[in-house]
């Protein structure tokens, strides 16, 4: 067991934690919002991404399967980012505008849009650090099921160069898009912005996309560096 560096790991669950907190903690200072609004993101985060993976078993596996039989490989993996794009949009912002258009006082400033796009980024980031630190824990427990979990972060760890600062690189990235994207959404739907409305779904479709086509060229380049 000594082919993966748990430490490293660890570390990487912590950034995305501090990520979490700093963020929040940041933008209540600066922007004097009330913590309802950051609690308010994260809910509509956990009931899109509810609404998202059912989605995803139910359609995700026969439309990819499709799209590999019947386009090249790069029009393959082109319409495979653009589907996980649009999908993934359509869900986490396609809610946040049916939020707004039902509740208003969403987009009244723009301190309480970006608090609530800052609480949806960040439970998400805070989330999967807890969930990179359990893993470690339960890697060095000794137990059957930690022995599985020490060779994929050993498989994973040696694909990676400075894999301690990925994880919070990338959720602090993500937090920004998450921010801006539902701020853009908000405050352009509550303003008669439709400008923005779309800036905000085409940020989140762009990044998403990016991020699912390069998931499914992981799964035929296992070694792929995340980088």
């Amino acid at each position: 067991m000594n082919d993966v560096n748990l430490w490293e790991i660890a570390l990487a669950g912590v950034g995305m934690v501090l990520i979490a907190v700093g963020a929040s903690v940041g933008w209540k200072m600066i922007s004097h919002t009330e913590w309802k609004w950051f609690w308010i993101g994260a809910g509509l985060w956990a009931a899109a991404v509810t609404v998202k993976l059912v989605i995803g078993l139910l359609m995700n596996a026969a439309v990819l399967g499709w799209l590999k039989e019947h386009l090249p490989y790069a029009g393959f993996i082109a319409g495979s980012g653009l589907f996980i794009g649009i999908e993934s949009s359509a869900c986490e912002i396609g809610l946040t505008i049916v939020a707004v258009a039902v509740w208003r006082q969403f987009s009244r400033e723009a301190g309480r849009a970006i608090a609530i796009g800052v609480g949806a980024g960040a439970i998400e980031a805070f989330l999967l650090g807890a969930v990179a630190i359990v893993s470690v824990a339960v890697a060095a427990s000794g137990l059957a099921v930690g022995e599985e979990i020490w060779k994929a972060l050993a498989e994973n760890q040696q694909k990676m160069q400075l894999a301690w600062l990925i994880g919070p690189l990338e959720r602090a990235l993500a937090l920004l898009v998450h921010a801006s994207s539902r701020a853009l959404v908000l405050l352009g739907f509550g303003h008669s912005r439709p400008g923005m409305v779309f800036g905000g779904l085409a940020i989140f479709t762009v990044v998403d996309g990016i991020a699912g086509a390069a998931i499914v060229v992981s799964k035929t380049h296992r070694d792929l560096s995340p980088w």
